[in-house]
C-alpha cells in the first residue's frame, strides 16, 4: 500500500484570473471553497466577529438559517475555474469542517486544504486539523485570536505536487520503490493508459 497526494491543477493555477471580488469595500475577503462537512455555525460566529470581512462560501448549503449575517454570503454551487479565482484573489481561507475525531485528514488531502495552501493562504480550520509542519493553519478555538492572526498573516505559498505528477506515480508505479510488484495482467496483455491525458488537466 501506498499513499500518494492528491496534488493541484498547477496549470490552470498559474493561468491568470480576474478578480472575482469586485470593488475591494471588505477588509478581508475570506473563501471557502467547498461545503463538505461545513460548520455552518462557526462561519456565522465569524461573520458576526469580524462584521468588515465578507465571507464567501462556494458549494450548495442545505436549508441555511434565515438570519444569516449580511456579510456571509452563499454563491451556491460554481464553476472550477471560478472557484480557483475565489482562492486566488482572496486574503483568508476558511475551513469550516465540522469538529469531529476524523477530520484531521482533511489537513492533507482536502481539495480546498491544498488549493489554500498553493496560493499560500492563512487558512482558519478547527484546532484539530493544525498542522505544525503547515504553519499557515490557525486554529480557531480562540476565536479571536485566530481572527487577529489571519488578518496579520504573510502568504506562504507552498509547492504542491501538480495533478499530472499524481497521475503519473500512478501510472508508472515509481520504478524502483521496490513498493510495486509485477503488473497483473502484464502490459504486453493490457492497455496502458495514456499519461498524456493526465497532463492536459
Amino acid at each position: 500500500m501506498r499513499i500518494d497526494p492528491f496534488g493541484v491543477p498547477a496549470r490552470m493555477l498559474d493561468r491568470p484570473h480576474p478578480d472575482p471580488y469586485g470593488p475591494r469595500r471588505a477588509v478581508r475577503e475570506a473563501v471557502c471553497a467547498g461545503t463538505t462537512l461545513l460548520d455552518l455555525p462557526a462561519l456565522v460566529r465569524t461573520a458576526r466577529a469580524r462584521p468588515g470581512w465578507r465571507l464567501h462560501v462556494l458549494g450548495r448549503v442545505k436549508r441555511p438559517p434565515v438570519d444569516l449575517p449580511g456579510n456571509l454570503l452563499l454563491h451556491g454551487e460554481v464553476g472550477f475555474e471560478t472557484a480557483i479565482a475565489h482562492v486566488l484573489h482572496a486574503d483568508i481561507g476558511l475551513a469550516p469542517y465540522r469538529d469531529r475525531p476524523g477530520i484531521e485528514y482533511q489537513t492533507a488531502h482536502s481539495n480546498r486544504m491544498l488549493l489554500y495552501r498553493h496560493a499560500g493562504l492563512p487558512i482558519l480550520a478547527p484546532d484539530r486539523l493544525r498542522d505544525p509542519s503547515i504553519p499557515a493553519i490557525i486554529g480557531y478555538g480562540d476565536l479571536e485570536r485566530a481572527l487577529r492572526m489571519a488578518e496579520t498573516a504573510p502568504r506562504r505559498p507552498e509547492r504542491l505536487p501538480d495533478w499530472s505528477e499524481f497521475c503519473d506515480r500512478i501510472l508508472s508505479g515509481l520504478p524502483g520503490d521496490g513498493q510495486n510488484g509485477t503488473t497483473t495482467p502484464p502490459f504486453d496483455a493490457a492497455t496502458v493508459p495514456d499519461s498524456a491525458r493526465c497532463r492536459r488537466v
